[in-house]
């Protein structure tokens, strides 16, 4: 019995440790293309995110918000894929960064510009963090998800934050009362 309260109260403290990976972004204005769509900029801030080689911050775009994708930027020790949205139709467009060196440096800049679909405005975009094999780059999964944030805003709790809190409690809650029933009967 004691083991499994301990078990109960482990669980619910390594809960308290764990933390969704949050990515924030800024939107700024650039200026203007040349087929005259409004050009914006999402400035991103990994400082959240946790990477070991060989794992990408792969951020969506719906294709029935965004427009084009140009001019990706990442730092040092990052592969960088842009994919447009709705190539093909339907299909989410992504930037993608992918560490190729051990423990990069999260800090750097991270962006892209894009154009927006009319009536639509910039906003929480949903972001995976997935791993690939060492050799290959064959992906093995996602291990992280979650929705982008304004920078200086309060990130939206993940669902992988609370529930092992949920989960340790209703333990503990089942020891207790387990241990509290023995004492009436025994």
């Amino acid at each position: 019995m004691r083991n499994l309260l301990g078990f109960a109260i482990g669980l619910g403290l390594l809960s308290i440790n764990l933390q969704a990976a949050t990515v924030a972004f800024t939107t700024s204005t650039v200026g203007v293309n040349g087929t005259g769509d409004t050009v914006f900029r999402y400035l991103y801030d990994l400082t959240g995110v946790s990477l070991q080689q060989h794992q990408e911050v792969d951020i969506r775009f719906d294709p029935g918000v965004y427009g084009i994708l140009t001019n990706g930027v990442a730092p040092a020790g990052f592969s960088l894929a842009l994919f447009q949205p709705n190539n093909p139709a339907g299909a989410f467009g992504d930037y993608s960064v992918l560490a190729v060196v051990p423990n990069p440096n999260v800090g750097g800049i991270f962006s892209v510009d894009f154009t927006l679909k009319p009536g639509h405005s910039a906003g929480p975009q949903p972001f995976l963090i997935n791993q690939y094999q060492n050799d290959d780059n064959t992906f093995i999964a996602t291990i992280a998800s979650g929705v982008t944030t304004p920078a200086g805003g309060n990130p939206v709790p993940e669902p992988s934050t609370w529930m092992p809190a949920v989960a340790g409690l209703l333990l503990f809650t089942g020891i207790a009362r387990s241990a509290r029933r023995q004492r009436y009967l025994g």
